[in-house]
This record gives C-alpha cells, sequence and structure tokens, in this order.
C-alpha cells in the first residue's frame, strides 16, 4: 500500500478492506487469487477513479484513503467499493481478458456487481443491495431510455469510441442484467458457471457468449437467448400491467420499449421477460413468476393474487425494466407504500417508474406527485435518496415557474415528519444508513429554502469556524452548500479557504463542489474562472462546472462561460478524455428549453468533440423531454401544487 508521505494513517481502511475482499474473492470464484501480492497506490492527480493494473491499482487519492476523524460513511463506502471493483478484476478481466472492446462490459458490469456483493458480504448493515436498485439499476434505466442510448455490446471502430463506452450502460445497466441473470439461475448456479467460464478462459480472451455458455453448462438455462435482447439491443421494455379479471387472478400484460420522450418504438422490440410477483406476507421463495416469452401481449393467470391486498411485478427490482400499473393495482400500491407495507426496494422501483412515466407522457406528473406525497411516512434512507432524486430532477425543470415556491412548500411539507424525527444530531445507537439519511433530508430542505435549517446551518458553520463546535463529515458539504448559497462575500471566501487549506483531497472536494452555490454573479465567475486555474487539479474541473451548472441561478452563466473558454478547457484537461467528457456533461445537462438545445447542438456541430458525442446527443435528447414533460404538465401541476402545497 502506498500512500502520499506523511499520510500512512489514512491507508489503514483500505488495507483492512483489500484483504478481507480478496479472501473473499478467492471462495466467490473458487479460484485463488493469482499473484504473489497485490499493491495499491494514491495518485495525486488521476483523471479516473482507479485503475485495475494487475497487481498494482492505481486510485485517486479520493478513492482510496480515509481520514478516520474526517471521513464520513459515504467516504468509506466509496472508498470500499472502490477497491472491491478493482480486485474484481484481478479475475475478471486480467486474469481472463476481453477479446476486444466490445466485450468491455464484461469487465466493468460484472465488476460493478461482483463489487457490491463483496461489500455486501463484508458490510451488511449498509444494505448495499437496497442501495444498489438506487445507485445502478434506476441510473441505467434513466440512461436507456434515451434514443441516443447505445446496447451493452456495442461495436467500436476507433479510439473515441472506446473512451464513449466508459458510461452508465457498461457500468450499470451491465451490472443490472447480470443481477437479473444471477437471480433468475439461482447463486449456486451462478458461481458454479463463473468458475467454469474463467478456469476454461484463464490466461486466454473471452467473448459475450462464452460466460452464457458456462451458466448454460451450471443451469440449465437458455441464457443466451434470454439475455441476448438485454445485451445486444438498445434500451427496454415497460411492461403494462392491467386487471382481466381480479376474482380469477387475471391481468393482461403488454410490453413495449420504453422510450423517454413517450414515443413508440418503430422497431416493435420484444425481450423475455420473466419477472416475480410480490406478494403481502410472502417470502421470496414463494414468489410466483410470470413469463412473457418474446411476446408482444398475453393474459396471465396468478392465482395467488386472489384476495390479497397488493401485488407487485418485479418483486425486489431484479428485471430489467419500467411497469406501468391500471389505476386499481397503483391504488392498492400507493397504499401500501403509505403504510411501509412493501420492501424497500419496491418503494424505490415504484416512485422511479412513476416519476418517467410522468416524464414520458404516460402518467400525468400530479399523479406521480400523489404517490410521492404517499412517501411521507418512509423511513428508509435509500428510497428517500432515490425518491429525491427524481424530485430533485423536476426541481430543475419547475426551477423558473411562477409556482416554484408552491413546489418548495410542498417538499418542506414532504420532509417534515421524517426531518422532526432525525433532527440534526446523532441519536445513540442509530445505524451509518440513518446517519447518511439525515444529511440527505437538511440537504433537500436548505435546498427548497426551510429558514430553519438554513439557520443552524449557519449556526454550526460559524462555530466551526471558531472551533467551538465540529461538523460530522457526512454534513459538512451541505453545511457548506447552504452557508455559500444563503451568503455573501464573506461566507463565500470562508468556504474557499476550506478549499485552499485543506489537506485531505476529500475535504478540498466538499469545499469546492459547493463554491458554484452562491447567488452572486461576480462569485459566480470567480468559481468559473477556478476551474481554468491551477488551484485545481486537472482531474477535478468538472466540479466547478458542475456547482455552478446546477444552480439556477448560475446556469446560463456557466454555459456562456463554457463557449468563450472552449479552447482553454479543452486544453487544461489534455489527454484526459473522460474528464472533458464528464465537464461537457455537466455544463449542460440542466437546461429545459428547445432553444438551448438548438444553441447547444449548434456550438458543437461547430466545435466537434469527437470522444463526447454520445453525451452531447443524450444531454440534447433530455433537454428536449425536459421542455416538452414542462410544456404538457405546465398548467395541471401548477393547479395540484397549489391545492396540495401543505400537508
Amino acid at each position: 500500500m502506498f500512500t502520499p508521505v506523511g499520510k500512512k494513517e489514512t491507508g489503514v481502511f483500505a488495507v483492512d478492506v483489500a484483504t478481507k475482499v480478496l479472501s473473499y474473492f478467492n471462495e466467490y470464484y473458487g479460484i485463488p487469487y493469482p499473484l504473489k501480492k497485490c499493491d495499491m497506490i494514491a495518485i495525486a492527480d488521476f483523471s479516473a477513479g482507479a485503475m485495475e493494473n494487475w497487481g498494482l491499482i492505481t486510485y485517486r487519492e479520493t478513492a482510496l484513503l480515509i481520514d478516520q476523524a474526517n471521513s464520513g460513511v459515504a467516504q468509506k463506502q466509496r472508498v470500499a467499493y472502490v477497491i472491491a471493483h478493482e480486485l474484481a478484476h484481478q479475475w475478471f478481466g486480467n486474469l481472463v481478458t476481453m477479446e476486444w472492446w466490445k466485450e468491455l462490459w464484461l469487465n466493468e458490469g460484472f465488476a460493478t456487481f461482483v463489487g457490491n456483493q463483496a461489500i455486501a458480504h463484508l458490510f451488511p448493515q449498509w444494505d448495499i443491495w437496497t442501495q444498489f436498485s438506487s445507485q445502478y439499476f434506476n441510473r441505467a434505466l434513466a440512461l436507456d431510455g434515451l434514443e441516443n442510448s447505445h446496447p451493452i455490446e456495442v461495436e467500436v471502430h476507433s479510439s473515441a469510441e472506446i473512451e464513449e463506452i466508459f458510461d452508465i450502460i457498461s457500468y450499470s445497466k451491465g451490472a443490472s442484467v447480470i443481477r437479473m441473470i444471477a437471480e433468475l439461475i439461482g447463486e449456486d448456479k451462478f458461481r458454479k458457471g463463473l468458475n467454469i467460464y474463467l478456469n476454461r478462459h484463464k490466461y486466454s480472451n473471452a467473448v459475450t457468449v462464452d460466460l452464457w455458455k458456462a451458466l448454460e453448462e451450471a443451469s440449465g438455462f437458455s441464457v443466451g437467448e434470454f439475455m441476448n435482447t438485454y445485451t445486444k439491443v438498445t434500451g427496454y421494455p415497460l411492461l403494462t400491467v392491467e386487471t382481466a379479471d381480479a376474482k380469477e387472478g387475471k391481468f393482461n400484460l403488454s410490453q413495449r420499449r420504453f422510450l423517454q420522450s413517450g414515443a413508440e418504438d418503430t422497431n416493435s422490440q420484444t425481450w423475455w421477460i420473466s419477472t416475480p410477483v410480490g406478494l403481502p406476507k410472502e417470502s421470496d421463495k414463494n414468489f410466483p413468476k410470470t413469463d412473457l416469452k418474446f411476446q408482444k401481449q398475453a393474459t396471465v393467470t396468478i392465482p395467488a393474487t386472489i384476495g390479497k391486498s397488493w401485488f407487485k411485478f418485479n418483486a425486489g427490482q431484479s428485471s430489467f425494466l419500467r411497469i406501468k400499473y391500471s389505476n386499481d393495482i397503483l391504488g392498492k400500491l400507493s397504499d401500501a407504500i403509505n403504510k411501509l407495507e412493501l420492501p424497500a426496494m419496491d418503494r424505490i422501483g415504484l416512485q422511479d417508474d412513476a416519476f418517467a412515466l410522468a416524464k414520458a407522457g404516460l402518467m400525468s406528473t400530479s399523479q406521480a406527485l400523489l404517490i410521492a406525497k404517499g412517501y411521507v411516512n418512509e423511513v428508509d434512507y435509500t428510497v428517500w435518496s432515490d425518491l429525491l432524486i427524481n424530485l430533485g430532477k423536476m426541481s430543475v425543470v419547475w426551477s423558473n415557474e411562477p409556482n416554484f415556491e408552491d413546489y418548495q412548500e410542498f417538499m418542506r411539507s414532504l420532509l417534515s415528519k421524517i426531518h422532526a424525527k432525525l433532527g440534526w444530531d446523532a441519536i445513540k445507537g442509530e445505524s451509518d444508513l440513518d446517519t447518511l439519511l439525515r444529511g440527505t433530508i437538511l440537504n433537500r430542505l436548505g435546498a427548497n429554502d426551510d429558514k430553519k435549517v438554513i439557520a443552524e446551518a449557519q449556526k454550526r458553520f460559524k462555530l466551526f469556524l471558531e472551533k467551538k463546535g465540529t461538523i460530522e463529515a457526512d454534513y459538512r458539504a451541505l453545511v457548506y452548500g447552504l452557508v455559500v448559497s444563503n451568503g455573501g462575500e464573506e461566507e463565500y471566501n470562508q468556504v474557499y479557504n476550506i478549499f485552499k487549506t485543506a489537506e485531505m483531497h476529500e475535504e478540498k472536494l466538499r469545499a469546492l463542489q459547493v463554491l458554484g452555490h452562491t447567488r452572486n454573479q461576480t462569485l459566480i465567475k470567480k468559481t468559473l474562472e477556478l476551474a481554468l486555474s491551477e488551484e485545481v487539479r486537472a482531474q477535478d474541473i468538472m466540479y466547478p462546472i458542475m456547482s455552478c451548472a446546477s444552480n439556477r441561478f448560475a446556469r446560463e452563466a456557466t454555459w456562456e462561460f463554457f463557449k468563450a473558454h472552449f479552447a482553454q478547457f479543452k486544453a487544461r484537461v489534455g489527454d484526459s478524455a473522460m474528464v472533458f467528457d464528464r465537464t461537457i456533461g455537466y455544463a449542460i445537462q440542466y437546461f429545459t428549453s428547445e432553444e438551448k438545445a438548438v444553441d447547444i447542438e449548434h456550438f458543437f456541430k461547430e466545435h466537434p468533440v469527437p470522444n463526447a458525442d454520445r453525451t452531447i446527443k443524450q444531454s440534447i435528447e433530455s433537454i428536449r423531454s425536459n421542455a416538452k414533460w414542462l410544456k404538457n404538465n405546465r398548467d395541471e401541476t401548477a393547479k395540484w401544487l397549489k391545492e396540495n402545497k401543505s400537508f
């Protein structure tokens, strides 16, 4: 283990995790780690998060180092996962290597899946698979709902195309479909198939079909036939479920490709859908399953649903799809959410589908908000986190509307009960996830102009600067951000000074990522200029851009600054296409008008960036979807918010 000089103690957590993860993978794969040792090194300026070089894994400092006094739960989760991901590659990627870049997903999707598997084993208190459903599964659904997505197995013809596929599809969708097949055939058969695959192809190359063949040998299931449409085809199915005869347990099912735009898929693509049905007080082992094998529509009978207050397709959120229910089924599910009867993963899935359907014009936004209102009794960190991501996306789209204050009041009402339970300070015996939940709730309340939360953040920051009080590591970024967004030059400079003087890069980033939250146009410009200065490492230039672009008072200034200094940004990142791609994405993704989509399209036509071409197209498509969402839902949403803003 190699750390910067004087920071030896910050590597202790990583060494402990790595040792345990290696032991876990030795057993999981059934093949001992093949080298004599495995070194890890923290590098000051490194464009990627980490790189799985065989026997010498390289990391950004923030992906490897933990300061026990100043690193919070979120940072420990990140470091533990990145280590597990890179160690997974020592078998899946190094011992067996992809034949060509088309199989990149075999490396990254699998390492993402099994990295989470290892951390779930080592840290059961983190409830990793519930977090997976938000951080990986739902992110993949969001991106793959675009027409400008790409298949998991994508043809690669140039170096620019290689850079483009290190994305959510390869990592998150890849991991999600691997989890799907693992759940379908069972863990024992899945691990047996992996062992066959690794032993058969060790010290050589492999392609996707080689993995399918090994899993078929182990399970007897037609893995290749099932998985082909999920890996070779762009997108995923929307499964519509309607009641045919509730008394007989009959339901009409139909499938089509889900598109964020709401458009019909002209290719009439179908998938093999095999999904479990969740029922009240049923164990996972007793879940009935239903198949729609490449059929456009079918009527199925599920006797186990008869007399049940609710049932839910895709129990456990393992099948890679979205679901649209008829109103009678949805009403019962909404009631189960309010009573916390649905498992957490399913509570996550229901609201995520609702907001996606609303954006696509397949459900009204007011209905999605009504479903969200039902989460007022929610207590799970990941459920809240994902719901607030979706409500945050809506906030971006509605932020310039005259009724935006009604939206903010609705948010404060929704969060009031959980805030009253958690407060600001740790409760004796609480879990790590409660710690994360508190920060999430405080952050959203502050962002929605909760005066008491803002005042408390300012008070705690003042005591922190005077060394009369501390701020827990997991809450520092939100406190810094609220101080900057609700203060002036003095507060901005105080947070800027933290960025300048902090020794740990983790703490520097906490401050850097919130400087763009200011409402002062002069300070916004200062933050944007900071991105091009030597004060910010080249690997980190996207953070000031992200900070400003996400601020509704700085969004336009950010894009104009980026256009005016395009050449400098390009020169600053040099050969790091990944950093430039992310910087571009942050600079443009928050707009919500057709006019801005045209402006962005025109600019990059004159200033092409081949390595970021797909990101640019995806961002423009999202902007147009947001514009359409707002236009089609503006009036009815305004009316609903006015009537439901306080409860």
